[in-house]
Order: structure tokens, then C-alpha cells, then sequence
């Protein structure tokens, strides 16, 4: 979703800043953060085009609320994630909680399968 509007800039630049807040909080240094944003983008270029406030902080938010301490390194594991409208995340999530996936499993599936 390609945005034209003023405020686009403004918006990735707070999506990039909360990445660092959330590895700074997880005790990461900065430096790693970096890598991490060059890895994402590296590996998923979509990502340029996408809207933080409607798609990117939603679904990282779903990822904290689902447990992951460390949100941002399920991303850079899994960019494709982000491109995740954040209902298509919840549903994949309640189908795998409603045929008895544990915790962890969904993690791992969230991590290596989509």
C-alpha cells in the first residue's frame, strides 16, 4: 500500500523508531538494530511501501500481545510477516489455538512457516 500523503516519511521513521525502543528494551545494542532493519529490508523490500499505523505496528503488537519478548527478532527472522494484514495474523492464530497448537508451536510456525 504506496502512500502519498505528508506524513508517509514521518510515519516510517516512527515504525523504524520503535524498532529500536523494542531492541533497546530487550537489552540489544544499537548496532544490532541496524542490522536488523537492513535485514528486513534486504529480505522483504515490500516493506518500503507499507504503512506503519494500519499494517506494521498492528502486527507487531499482535506478536507482543501473543508473548514474544522480542517481537523485532521474529520480524527479522520472518519478514514476510509484516505483510500480514494484522486480521489474517489473528485468524491464522485462533485456528492454530483451536486444533490444540501449543504456545510454542504457534511460535515456531509464526517464525519459519509463513
Amino acid at each position: 500500500m504506496l502512500r502519498s500523503d505528508a506524513t508517509w516519511p514521518l510515519q516510517r521513521a516512527d515504525f523504524w523508531h520503535h524498532l529500536v525502543l523494542m531492541r533497546a528494551s530487550a537489552g540489544y545494542a544499537c548496532a544490532k538494530t541496524v542490522c536488523t532493519r537492513s535485514q528486513v529490508v534486504l529480505e522483504h523490500p515490500p516493506i518500503l511501501s507499507y504503512s506503519p499505523t494500519e499494517l506494521l505496528l498492528p502486527v507487531i503488537d499482535y506478536l507482543r500481545s501473543l508473548g514474544f519478548n522480542d517481537p523485532a527478532e521474529v520480524v527479522r527472522r520472518r519478514p514476510t510477516l509484516l505483510g500480514l494484514a494484522p486480521e489474517a495474523l489473528v485468524r491464522i492464530v485462533e485456528y492454530l489455538q483451536a486444533n490444540d497448537y501449543t504456545s510454542e508451536q504457534i511460535a515456531e510456525y509464526l517464525q519459519t512457516s509463513l
